[in-house]
């Protein structure tokens, strides 16, 4: 089909390939679903905004208060809460598109060329693919700043190792905005000191002054102390991210599976290339290499080594393609064929990308089954309020909808709080020996337990706690202690239960 391609010259202008392009990334990137942490993002960026501070200390749970927070993800979750605040979360929806739309756009723009059609032909599919690795994580989150300074972090690097040393200077300002929008700056910075690095003995090795490229690298460094903690954020990433974490996205890609097929085939593809590459340790293999190893060993950077991965891919396949490949010629039937059936593929993304977004509203979605929407409705409905233990990803959701709640631990995790709190949480949710200590070691008055998890079973034979709540993906239970004031609300009668449809949008 390659060879074919080849030759159908409307089916390999660069402005078609492009839109193609686009129109299956507007497809794969329109999940209409509210990442868990979203809604404490907008809070989070609302209080900053208003206060025109960061808080230093804990102040949403009853497990950690005092303890001290450090948000590496600040200026994103402004960016956010403005952006909601004006457009709603339809706004959100435009921007985490606009971010994908931008990343396929620079990267297929590196692709295809006019009057190369075997180079085009073969393109196309190194972008397609990587459109559809992206997809899973491209929910409005921080981790998007990190995706797209990754993309504009390696695409300045490559016009400054083909050349353009000026592409260099953008280098640090990427890095100002980075440092304080998320935490995969960590990975940034270290493919840059690479990347740099690899650059100035390079320099030295051809006697070329490596004076801009020292600079670049020193500028990078000095720049990421720009934050509001200094070099203490460091020392946080340095201590944080030597622990293990409990968290799916943080789990290895299994080899005995399809699961990731698409990372998987991008991975064999880049291997398969590098060795028929003359120049087999350039300064994109350096960087690289760690990103797949580091990929394979937890998911959440899949993402990040597909980006690095795409220009390499499209310089190798590119070369192969005007080198090795031989091109027959297409009838014209052939060619109607193709041209047909890639019209109806890039009309079927966007209908479908369409649908996806008008069956939502073109709005963002918490759905009944994935959050629990109508428990939380209960509780504002009766006033109950205490200090909750909940799931891990249900801690933002709630800090929103129960405010008058603290709760037991959410999505800031390590930023916010202890080691001890972390591993008490798991325990109790696991139900490892002794789970149960948890309910007295911390104030704990009400429990949301979530059934996919099991913990209202172990709940359901616990004396002391008595089940005031259930729907189908979740029970509450409240402390059996008459010195709590909801047992004053329990004495007034039922509770009210509201057996309407809630709205389902977010927030």
């Amino acid at each position: 089909m390659l060879k074919a391609l080849g030759n159908l010259k409307p089916l390999h202008a660069p402005a078609f390939l492009l839109a193609m392009c686009l129109l299956c990334a507007f497809n794969a990137f329109s999940l209409t679903t509210a990442d868990p942490d979203l809604w404490g993002h907008i809070k989070f960026g609302e209080s900053a905004w208003q206060e025109g501070a960061l808080p230093s200390e804990e102040n949403y749970s009853y497990t950690a208060p005092g303890h001290r927070w450090i948000n590496h993800e600040w200026l994103t979750e402004i960016l956010f809460y403005k952006i909601f605040s004006i457009f709603g979360s339809g706004g959100l929806l435009v921007m985490k598109m606009l971010i994908g739309l931008f990343i396929v756009e620079r990267l297929a723009r590196l692709a295809f060329v006019k009057d190369k059609p075997r180079r085009n032909s073969a393109c196309l599919i190194i972008i397609v693919l990587l459109t559809f690795i992206l997809a899973p994580g491209f929910m409005p989150r921080p981790h998007l700043m990190t995706y797209i300074g990754i993309a504009l972090l390696t695409l300045s690097l490559g016009k400054a190792f083909q050349g353009n040393e000026k592409a260099l200077i953008y280098i640090p300002i990427i890095f100002l905005f980075w440092v304080n929008m998320h935490g995969g700056v960590v990975a940034g910075l270290a493919i840059a000191c690479v990347a740099l690095g690899y650059g100035v003995v390079e320099k030295i090795r051809t006697d070329q002054a490596p004076g801009l490229w020292i600079a670049t690298l020193a500028a990078t460094i000095a720049i990421c102390l720009v934050n509001p903690y200094g070099y203490h954020l460091w020392n946080f990433f340095a201590q944080t991210l030597s622990v293990p974490r409990n968290i799916t996205e943080w789990n290895g890609i299994p080899f005995d599976t399809m699961h990731f097929w698409q990372f998987k085939l991008y991975t064999i593809l880049f291997i398969g290339l590098w060795l028929f590459d003359k120049k087999k340790w350039g300064w994109q293999v350096w960087v690289i290499a760690p990103a797949i190893y580091f990929a394979f060993k937890h998911q959440r950077h899949i993402p990040l080594a597909a980006i690095l991965m795409a220009p390499y891919l499209i310089a190798r396949i590119s070369e192969l393609a005007e080198t090795k490949f031989r091109l027959y010629t297409a009838s014209i039937h052939l060619h109607n064929g193709l041209l047909v059936g890639m019209l109806l593929f890039a009309g079927s993304q966007l209908g479908i990308g369409l649908m996806k977004n008008a069956s939502a509203q073109f709005k963002l979605l918490a759905p009944p089954q994935t959050y629990p929407v109508y428990a939380a409705r209960f509780m504002h409905s009766n006033d109950i309020s205490g200090n909750l233990w909940n799931p891990l990803d249900w801690g933002e959701y709630l800090i929103w909808k129960t405010p008058g709640s603290r709760v037991s631990v959410d999505g800031r995790f390590r930023t916010a709080y202890p080691e001890e709190v972390i591993q008490d949480h798991f325990d109790f949710a696991s139900g490892q020996p002794g789970w149960q200590a948890l309910l007295e070691k911390y104030p704990t008055e009400l429990v949301l337990a979530r059934k996919r998890d099991g913990t209202h079973l172990r709940m359901n034979q616990l004396p002391g706690w008595v089940k005031i709540y259930e729907d189908l993906i979740c029970v509450l239970y409240v402390k059996n202690d008459p010195r709590l004031a909801l047992w004053e609300r329990m004495k007034k009668g039922p509770f009210i239960r509201d057996e309407s449809l809630p709205d389902f949008h977010f927030p």
